[in-house]
């Protein structure tokens, strides 16, 4: 790069070269950077590995460069180098069409450019490679000469550029999501966390701020499907304008974060007074967010200080409202067809009937129906229950328990004799 930039000042003939170099080099470096983040977030799940990791001060590696991009409004580690790749006019593998990116190049976007491409794993470019290897198929056939029109072909593919350009951005941030919610957990590494950002973080991430700046909210469509552009208006005569949102986080590795920072006490009180559950259940339900999002309101209760923050008497009623909310979508997960959310939702009740506002809230909204209605159906299975289908109904017991326990308490309180009065 350093020696780009001193060709470019004495207007070397080679200066060209010498930037594509450097652009090149750049984007290599990104490419291995990306995956070996991805191989290190898969390795963190070891707790041999992570604990020697965290003993090193990886937590700030980590959260350091989510801070910038998700609080602080900075652009995200590698767009730069992305968007240098594919301006580079003298490399036929920085062409729009070889980094998997449709149509003509649009300076209002920075990675990502094609409507279409809004899965991780799908590129135009496959669409374009399906076109040469027919190109050449017909090639063959109208020549005669397969050997030839095989070595064209390799050749067309190996001059290539990868496919994966566009989207090392998005994946690089995955990876470091996936990197803490891995080492989220660990104690050692909580104070490094929380110096470097970790709730304003968390709160970016269920708040979807990185989405929409202006009414910061999760996009619908991303409790479906991963998301790299998002609907940002519709007009009277029903057009979408889309607003494309490169290296925005994904809502599985953004739940998955948040859920391991909640297993610290500190973590989940300050997490509630600064309007973290209110939030967390603003987000859209859906096949990526259901399971994530019942593991945080299950971790949430297992943090009584937390709660008793969140069911204070006196608190707002905003507040308050979020604790009754709480519990509706606890029972919405006990009728629904997703094993680990009964689970979770089954555990989070249980943590929870021991404060009188979730009783309330449980007795108000019926929620005695769909908990038996879980255990009949578990009974009613009998052996041809799976393990997991035994383990929701063993926790949907212990829910049950809880909740006989607290009504039982009650009343008991409710009879008790006066602490003055003495029998004769």
């Amino acid at each position: 790069e350093r020696a780009a930039a001193e060709a470019e000042a004495s207007g070397a003939p080679t200066a060209h070269l010498a930037r594509r170099a450097a652009t090149l080099a750049s984007m290599e470096a990104l490419r291995v950077k990306t995956y070996a983040l991805g191989c290190l977030a898969v390795a963190l799940e070891a707790e041999d590995v992570a604990s020697e990791l965290v003993r090193d001060g990886v937590m700030a590696e980590i959260l350091t460069p989510l801070r910038l991009a998700l609080v602080d409004g900075a652009p995200n580690e590698g767009a730069d180098v992305v968007e240098a790749f594919a301006r580079d006019p003298d490399s036929e593998r920085a062409s729009p069409r070889s980094l998997g990116v449709g149509g003509e190049r649009d300076n209002t976007t920075t990675v990502n450019r094609d409507d279409r491409d809004v899965d991780f794993g799908r590129s135009t470019i496959a669409e374009d490679e399906e076109h040469v290897v027919a190109v050449h198929e017909q090639m063959a056939t109208e020549t005669g000469d397969a050997d030839a029109a095989a070595k064209s072909l390799a050749e067309a593919l190996t001059s290539r550029a990868p496919a994966d350009a566009p989207s090392l951005p998005a994946r690089l941030l995955e990876a470091r999501l996936r990197a803490l919610a891995a080492t989220g957990e660990y104690i050692e590494c909580f104070g490094q966390a929380l110096r470097c950002g970790a709730v304003e973080v968390a709160l970016a991430l269920v708040r979807g701020s990185y989405w929409n700046e202006d009414a910061p909210a999760w996009p619908r469509e991303a409790a479906e499907r991963r998301l790299r552009s998002v609907d940002a208006a519709v007009s009277e005569s029903l057009r979408v304008t889309r607003r494309f949102v490169p290296c925005a986080p994904q809502l599985p590795e953004s739940l998955a974060a948040v859920c391991s920072l909640l297993a610290h006490r500190k973590f989940a009180v300050t997490f509630v007074d600064r309007g973290g559950v209110a939030a967390l259940l603003s987000i859209p339900k859906g096949a990526l967010s259901v399971d994530g999002f019942h593991r945080c309101l299950f971790a949430l209760s297992q943090s009584p200080s937390a709660m008793e923050r969140l069911l204070a008497p006196g608190r707002d009623a905003a507040t308050f409202a979020a604790a009754r909310r709480c519990v509706d979508v606890a029972l919405e997960a006990l009728d629904g067809g997703h094993e680990t959310a009964r689970r979770h939702a089954a555990l989070f009740l249980a943590l929870s009937f021991p404060f009188p506002a979730v009783v309330d809230a449980f007795d108000a909204a019926g929620g005695l129906r769909p908990l038996l209605n879980l255990l009949r159906h578990a009974a009613q299975l009998s052996a041809a229950a799976t393990a997991a289908a035994k383990q929701t109904a063993c926790h949907a017991c212990h829910a049950l328990r809880q909740y006989a326990r607290a009504h039982l308490h009650r009343r008991v309180s409710r009879n008790a004799p006066d602490p003055g009065y003495r029998a004769v």
